[in-house]
């Protein structure tokens, strides 16, 4: 499924995410390669990328969004993931934990785009400790700004497509699975935060 929530985050908020990201500066953003490494590949992913870890920051934010959502059918999707497709399905589900911590800032200048994609799974490992195992699934693209002219998010849902033109302080979740692309910044500079929303997989015994 894919979804925009509107107005979550304030023009100063977003501004203040890219200030901070410029301060740190940008690189070139990498793909993931045939064997599990990043490689630049321009021809694919043409943007730059600013990472960040801010816990605070992601747990923060992330709480504004299902406060947002009470008593909504996303806030349910978002909270149970029974629509994961598992190897165990009947046996288990993923209830959700929060935002991946590491903040990724995206910067698109004209000319720039990222050609048509999945988003990777991430699943934690032992160096995490207790949080071991957890996965994400879903993918949290927040607009930082909307002065641009392109770079418009072009996802496929269902056999159609839709075109999803950034605002600031708006939200596109979306399902790993789907297949999605940025369109090519025409003029202006276009900024974006990307993450991933966790869970962990629990019996349904202990649910």
């Amino acid at each position: 499924f894919a979804a925009v929530i509107h107005n979550l985050f304030t023009h100063e908020e977003c501004t203040s995410l890219i200030n901070r990201a410029e301060a740190k500066g940008f690189e070139e953003a990498l793909v993931h390669g045939p064997f599990g490494q990043e490689v630049l590949r321009k021809d694919i992913r043409n943007c730059k990328r600013c990472i960040l870890d801010d816990t605070e920051l992601t747990n923060e934010w992330f709480t504004r969004v299902m406060n947002a959502l009470e008593g909504s059918e996303l806030k349910d999707k978002i909270a149970d993931a029974h629509w994961v497709e598992s190897n165990d399905i009947g046996k288990s589900t993923f209830r959700v934990v929060g935002l991946n911590e590491r903040v990724r800032i995206l910067r698109y200048d004209p000319g720039q785009y990222f050609g048509v994609h999945k988003d990777n799974r991430f699943i934690r490992g032992s160096e995490f400790g207790s949080r071991e195992g957890e996965e994400s699934h879903l993918t949290f693209l927040l607009y930082l700004n909307d002065k641009m002219k392109g770079g418009e998010t072009r996802i496929e849902n269902g056999g159609r497509y839709h075109e999803v033109v950034p605002k600031v302080g708006s939200v596109l979740i979306f399902d790993h699975d789907i297949s999605h692309e940025a369109m090519r910044v025409v003029s202006g500079v276009k900024y974006c935060y990307r993450s991933d929303v966790m869970y962990k997989k629990s019996t349904l015994d202990s649910c």
